[in-house]
């Protein structure tokens, strides 16, 4: 999504899925790309999508975490999504951003290659994630198939706590 206006567009869904009512909110996911792979992250999680500002790095910090950023004048620890999830890092491009997500009392940064919708999807149509022995697989609490894609669906606490 590099056009400006189809993100305008997506952050405009997500602002009005937040001010929806709660329930409509858990059916409702923002879907991300990273090294090809599609993701989902619940709505309930993102409280907005910034390009790639400067980031801090902050020594013997474990390497997935990128480093620090101040946003509005709140300093927050930003995550590598790519490197968190054994992946390589690469060079940041246009439609590299930023996911601000909330944990606990505490405001976190997803680096992820680039947004792509909000999906509504129903929890009868979430499958249960397969049985294997990865480490990054208890991050998976289920697998959406559309018909067209497969897109793994991520537990943020699991994400942002392990």
């Amino acid at each position: 999504m590099s056009d400006l206006l189809e993100q305008e567009e997506l952050l405009e869904r997500i602002a009005d899925a937040r001010e929806s009512k709660h329930d409509d909110l858990e059916s409702k996911y923002l879907t991300f790309k990273l090294d090809g792979q599609e993701y989902c992250l619940n709505l309930q999680h993102i409280m907005e999508i910034i390009g790639v500002p400067s980031i801090t790095h902050v020594p013997k910090l474990p390497g997935f975490i990128a480093g620090i950023l101040n946003l509005r004048g709140k300093v927050l620890p930003v995550i590598n999504m790519r490197v968190r999830f054994g992946k390589q890092a690469v060079e940041y491009n246009d439609e590299t951003c930023i996911l601000i997500t909330q944990y606990e009392d505490t405001q976190v940064g997803l680096i992820v290659d680039g947004v792509d919708e909000v999906v509504n999807i129903a929890a009868t149509d979430i499958l249960e994630p397969p049985n294997v022995n990865d480490i990054n697989a208890h991050f998976v609490t289920g697998v959406y198939n559309d018909g067209k894609r497969i897109r793994l669906i991520l537990d943020c606490d699991q994400v942002l706590n392990s």
